[in-house]
């Protein structure tokens, strides 16, 4: 009898089979639905403006922008922001400056996002989702830039934010994230742990960490943990 074959992590028969990878295709379709349910078309009046911001945000920011909702998110209520969480975003990146933009105008801006035309049950009137937080971006920017408002076009004022702000704020580790997952996620020793524990971990999850029910946490994430022999993954769940 030969030797056993070597097993190697295969994705496809793995937990993390239904993964959908970040990339092109994936971004234009979160982009698209993004723009469906944010209220651009009421902040804009012109529509050949709107898709103009939004083939600029797609091309030049939208990567960025993902990463530090996912970040900032993670940090708070996932998946979601709250409003603490953003304003320490905006305090960090020295946006609030006590002239152009107060802590009240943010508190305003974040008011104003949350405003549903269409009431949405999955999200909540306290928090920013993901749409909401490229919506609250353009308000501040129109904040802002308010005394230039008949020079700069909606795409350029969302620009100039972005680029003169927030910069480096939302450039937050994509690169990093993906490499972390191909070294250290996408392994034999992690994928046979979660298949071991999958049902209790669902468990955990539907009570404690699912944004559709009405139990919170303040994080819940996954992580990456080294021992002696094997990689460990540990769900951290702190209720609120």
């Amino acid at each position: 009898m030969g030797p056993r074959p070597r097993r190697r992590f295969d994705k496809r028969t793995s937990v993390f089979k239904d993964f959908v990878e970040d990339n092109e295709e994936m971004r234009r379709r979160m982009i698209e639905a993004d723009f469906r349910n944010a209220k651009f078309n009421r902040l804009i009046k012109s529509k050949e403006a709107v898709e103009e911001l939004k083939e600029d945000i797609f091309a030049n920011h939208y990567k960025d922008l993902k990463s530090s909702f996912l970040h900032y998110g993670t940090n708070g209520s996932y998946p979601y922001i709250s409003l603490l969480e953003f304003g320490r975003l905006c305090r960090e990146a020295g946006l609030i400056d006590g002239k152009t933009v107060t802590v009240a105008d943010v508190d305003r801006a974040f008011i104003a996002t949350n405003f549903e035309i269409n009431e949405q049950e999955d999200n909540p009137d306290t928090m920013l989702c993901r749409f909401e937080f490229i919506e609250i971006f353009f308000r501040l920017a129109q904040m802002r830039y308010k005394e230039f408002a008949s020079k700069l076009s909606p795409k350029e004022m969302f620009k100039k934010l972005i680029e003169e702000v927030f910069g480096d704020r939302l450039r937050i580790g994509f690169r990093e994230r993906e490499e972390f997952r191909l070294r250290s996620i996408y392994t034999l020793a992690v994928d046979d742990y979660l298949k071991a524990n999958l049902e209790v971990l669902s468990r955990v999850w539907k009570k404690f960490a699912d944004p559709r029910t009405k139990i919170t946490v303040s994080y819940t994430h996954l992580r990456a943990h080294e021992t002696g022999r094997n990689l460990v993954c540990r769900l951290l769940l702190e209720k609120k």
